[in-house]
């Protein structure tokens, strides 16, 4: 019965998800979960490359399940998960939260490891240095 329901409504969703993509200027697709993702706004990508610009030159260590990298590793491997995220990533926040805080084979969140020694979770800084860039970003223009 379930399974009936679920055909019925199909052919309506496919058609609303042309009639969206039709309407708006964003490329449109259906994620895994049935859910609408867009691609990263020219504004979105570069607030996503300032970030992993910061990371490289912030001489930090990143911890990925269990072992550490560079700066300029860490940069490197989300460059390279952002890339292959395609359109599920549209928003710098969705960046931080689903490819460059966390393993996306273990689940277990990455660190970082300060020059003192002490560590903190790569999202929480992260999102932190988001922040600080977003408001130099006002304060230059």
């Amino acid at each position: 019965m379930r399974l009936k329901i679920q055909l019925k409504i199909l052919p309506f969703a496919v058609l609303s998800v042309f009639a969206i993509s039709a309407v708006l200027p964003l490329p449109i697709m259906i994620d895994s979960d049935g859910s609408l993702t867009a691609a990263p706004s020219a504004r979105e990508k570069q607030r996503i490359d300032a970030l992993i610009a910061a990371v490289e030159k912030s001489g930090l260590i990143f911890i990925r399940n269990g072992s550490e990298h560079s700066a300029a590793d860490a940069a490197s491997h989300m460059r390279l998960k952002f890339n292959n995220a395609g359109n599920r990533i549209s928003t710098a926040e969705q960046f931080i939260d689903y490819l460059a805080s966390k393993s996306s084979i273990t689940g277990s969140p990455y660190y970082l490891k300060f020059p003192d020694g002490r560590t903190e979770k790569a999202g929480i800084w992260l999102h932190r240095k988001l922040k600080e860039l977003d408001g130099k970003e006002r304060i230059d223009k």
